[in-house]
């Protein structure tokens, strides 16, 4: 065909998934209509699901719990076992899940001629270097800002670290360029 045998095994042997879902819904039909003892010794392939969706032939067809678990009446009076009776509606509380709020998006701000000069001063030898500022470096410099009348230290710490990054690509850029 021209394919690998992934691309095979993929789109042309695919219905592991398809098989599951199918016998699944074979044995909830069994248990939704009360057909599990007519079908006591077979395996799920064996059961079609026409078989199924045709209507039992006695309308009384029961199973016989204790006959199909294999229990004795003197074992039954032991214990106890729990069926729930699903027919009947009882009402629950279900916990309302309260949504949360939305963090305030905050829009961009053009970073200034003069913020981007002092970036180029403060950040000089990184520039010179290729090198990309870290953390501790960046907050050096917000707080030298801030200390000497500087515009970086509104700005925050990622914001200024992102801006000298690309600033470092352009350069690469232009570098490659020439």
């Amino acid at each position: 065909m021209g394919h690998t045998l992934d691309v095979h095994n993929f789109h042309y042997r695919c219905t592991s998934d398809i098989i599951e879902r199918s016998d699944i819904a074979k044995l909830l039909m069994l248990m939704d209509r009360k057909q599990v003892g007519y079908f006591k010794n077979k395996r799920l392939e064996e059961i079609s699901l026409e078989e199924l969706v045709e209507e039992p032939s006695e309308p009384n067809d029961t199973v016989d719990v204790d006959r199909f678990l294999n229990i004795d009446e003197s074992e039954r009076q032991e214990e106890e076992v729990f069926f729930p009776n699903l027919l009947e509606e009882e009402e629950e509380e279900i916990p309302v899940k309260t949504r949360k709020k939305k963090k305030v998006s905050f829009t961009r701000r053009k970073w200034t001629v003069a913020e981007e000069e002092e970036i180029k001063k403060r950040f000089a030898g990184f520039l010179a270097r290729d090198k990309c500022p870290g953390q501790k470096d960046v907050e050096k410099v917000r707080t030298q800002s801030k200390k000497y009348g500087g515009l970086l230290h509104a700005r925050p710490r990622d914001n200024i670290k992102k801006k000298v990054s690309c600033m470092l690509v352009k350069a690469r850029k232009n570098n490659n360029n020439l």
